[in-house]
């Protein structure tokens, strides 16, 4: 339920590494706004999309994306060992976390991440200056 109710929702990209990929990924495809996840007056912290680029995200994946599921009643200890695991042999694309060193592509992706991020900062410059004039 936490893949379904956080990936494949709109309004769920600040919390969803898979959605900022994805959507970092299909930003100009999709023609996506990134904007501030939140922020402070000193920091931001990442980014998500706008209202309207999160519904197209969002149909993208259920249009392309398929999601399947293994239950195991172990305990999260087993389970996060058995993720570890799955990352190493499988060296999924769009994971970055464990996985940098393995995934050829991980580089690119950090790369696509930082300029929604790069966006996401200028709109918010761009508001913050607007507000003080």
């Amino acid at each position: 339920s936490r893949d379904a109710q956080t990936h494949f929702t709109n309004g769920k990209t600040g919390s969803s590494t898979l959605r900022r990929s994805l959507g970092a990924i299909l930003l100009q495809e999709l023609e996506l706004t990134p904007i501030p996840r939140s922020y402070t007056e000193t920091k931001m912290r990442d980014y998500k999309f706008i209202r309207e680029s999160e519904e197209k995200l969002t149909q993208w994946m259920i249009n392309n994306l398929s999601l399947s599921f293994y239950e195991i009643l172990d305990g999260k200890k087993v389970i996060r060992e058995l993720e570890k695991q799955v990352i190493i042999t499988l060296s999924p694309v769009l994971n970055i976390q464990g996985n940098s060193i393995l995934n050829p592509y991980a580089g690119m992706l950090k790369e696509l991440r930082a300029k929604c991020k790069q966006i996401a900062k200028a709109q918010y410059i761009s508001k913050v200056l607007l507000n003080n004039e």
